[in-house]
């Protein structure tokens, strides 16, 4: 392909201007890049799957590595932004070009006029799509052949589908092929002074950063020591183990604060900080990163979580497209559900199983969750809205009415699939539905269009799953983002019970007073370290759910207060007007 070949000639004059000393070649190298760039989103647009698109950012994925090293030698050699600029750009197009896209497509479809009855449509071709797809994942030998048959069938029908659109709706297909991405000046401009952003794009021989406030833009290479990799899933796992060691947890925490956060350190004061995070960075949170090399884990500068309210996005123009489009919400309304996990063997699927709690209950295992309805009950002290426990929490009852909440609070078991991640699935309470199976997958969550601003997935392991080159983690977490929630609070391992509950419970309360959402959640975590016993405050008990997306607030700040202080000032003030008049 033209792609292809743009790269290796990029690389073969990339190889040989080091090996000259020659910038020119270095230059042309560059434009060579680009140019195989433009090619890759030229053919990324001719592909109607999703999977296709995939393959094809995954087998490019060499290319905006060598791209971006290459504009990193140039700006190191001349420190000219256009540098720092294009290699933002080449990162930017390397990220999530799917949630990109599937943005994209629903601007595309509210603002060209397609009518309702076509979009319903579009759903129900998406929607059995992923049905039959699914089917064939699970193995059926004998129904192999037929699943094939339907597959086909339906992606044809789709296709013409897509191709009539096109053709009848110009603007659609002006708007859903639109490829640009933010620049690295509009980045800054979209920033407060109380802001940082920090994205990162992890290469096969390099790490790059770039760090972006509103008055500064840097362009930073880390060089990855042997062991990296290693040690970022050495403290995933120690997160994950509850009776893991806290001292051997700090020493990696702070080796890894080093290779990621050191670099850039001195430009970090107290700010809310976005993370944009590449392949298996986003399996860590950062909050618990330790700055101090030595001394005891505590609540006393450690964690990074105590100086930053962080969030998370999948990449920069993401954010800025999401954060265009927020809703300004006077009244906020909640739907929460916590489903029973009766008739369901451990694996999830229908059956009566046995279904012992243990001491330590995590929300991995089916056992009842006490903790679960405490949550779901508790929003009520902040939110109106209406929750859904036991017999009631239904899929289908979900599906219907989800679309009319503010807020989706889902307190219940998650089954991942680390395979096939749009296999991975919510499970709701079987009883009594009649409709659905209980079972909410991710392939569903494509199909369906919520406009909830923010999704709670409050289950384990929620916001993990499966790497995709240039898409980035397949996880739930991701699928109500392609489902329009533009905030996601989601678990990156089995999520405590008791430990959950009360870290809920506490971020609503800051975030019906005004708060930032990430802001809440740092005070939320840092209240729960304050009270918890010495055994919880391993990481694992608090550090699992991380903000994805939109941080700003829910509702607006009270100014009940004001109010008040002028109305106890107003009799004084007329108390000392009245004695000075009276004086004259």
């Amino acid at each position: 392909t033209l792609a292809m070949v743009l790269g290796e000639k990029g690389q073969i004059l990339k190889d040989y201007s080091q090996q000259t000393q020659d910038e020119e070649l270095l230059k042309l190298a560059m434009t060579t890049f680009s140019r195989a760039i433009e090619a890759i989103d030229a053919a990324q647009f001719s592909y109607k799957s999703k999977g296709s698109v995939a393959n094809l950012k995954a087998e490019f994925d060499p290319v905006y590595e060598h791209a971006i090293a290459v504009a990193f030698m140039l700006y190191e050699k001349s420190k000219e932004d256009q540098y720092l600029d294009q290699a933002f750009k080449f990162s930017e197009k390397n990220k999530a070009a799917l949630l990109v896209a599937a943005l994209n497509e629903t601007r595309a479809r509210e603002f060209a006029g397609i009518p309702l009855e076509l979009q319903e449509k579009e759903s129900t071709l998406k929607r059995n799509l992923g049905y039959y797809e699914q089917l064939l994942l699970e193995g059926n030998e004998e129904a192999e052949a037929d699943l094939q048959n339907k597959i086909f069938n339906l992606k044809n029908q789709y296709d013409l589908f897509i191709d009539d659109i096109e053709k009848n709706y110009p603007k659609y297909f002006q708007l859903k092929y639109e490829a640009a991405t933010i620049t690295a000046s509009d980045v800054q401009k979209s920033l407060t002074d109380d802001e940082v952003l920090i994205e990162y794009f992890l290469g096969q021989e390099d790490l790059y950063a770039f760090v972006f406030g509103s008055t500064f833009a840097d362009f930073i290479k880390i060089n990855i020591e042997e062991g990296f990799l290693e040690r970022i899933n050495e403290l995933r796992l120690t997160l994950a183990d509850p009776g893991g060691d806290l001292s051997h947890f700090r020493n990696i925490s702070n080796r890894l604060y080093r290779d990621l956060m050191l670099p850039f350190d001195e430009r970090l004061n107290g700010q809310h900080l976005t993370f944009i995070l590449d392949n298996e960075l986003g399996y860590i949170p950062f909050e618990v990163l330790v700055k101090n090399e030595s001394g005891e884990v505590s609540i006393s500068n450690a964690y990074l979580l105590e100086e930053h309210a962080i969030s998370y996005s999948y990449s920069a123009t993401f954010r800025d497209q999401m954060m265009k489009e927020r809703r300004s919400n006077k009244d906020v309304r909640y739907l929460a559900f916590a489903p029973n996990f009766n008739d369901r063997d451990e694996d999830g699927d229908p059956d009566e199983p046995d279904l012992l709690a243990y001491n330590d209950l995590v929300r991995g295992g089916l056992a009842e969750l006490k903790g679960a309805q405490r949550e779901v009950e508790s929003l009520a002290t902040f939110f109106d809205g209406d929750y859904f426990q036991q017999f009631d929490a239904h899929e289908s009852l979900f599906k219907s009415i989800g679309k009319n909440y503010e807020i989706i609070h889902l307190a219940t078991h998650a089954i991942i699939d680390d395979i096939n991640p749009l296999n991975s699935r919510l499970l709701f309470t079987i009883e009594g539905d009649t409709a659905d199976d209980g079972n909410l997958h991710a392939w569903e969550l494509f199909s369906m269009n919520l406009d909830a601003d923010l999704a709670v997935l409050s289950a384990c392991n929620t916001g993990f799953g499966k790497i995709q080159k240039g898409e980035g983690i397949q996880s739930l977490g991701r699928a109500f983002a392609y489902a329009g929630c533009p905030s996601r609070l989601m678990s990156l391992w089995p999520a405590q019970d008791a430990s959950t509950a009360d870290i809920m419970e506490d971020f609503y309360s800051q975030l019906s007073g005004g708060l930032s959402k990430d802001e809440a959640l740092r005070r939320a975590k840092l209240s729960y370290l304050e009270g918890a016993a010495e055994f919880n405050l391993h990481p694992f008990y608090w550090a699992g759910f991380v903000l994805q997306g939109d941080p700003t607030p829910l509702v607006e700040k009270s100014r009940w207060w004001l109010w008040g202080l002028i109305i106890l000032a107003l009799p004084i003030a007329m108390l000392i007007f009245r004695r000075r008049f009276i004086t004259t």
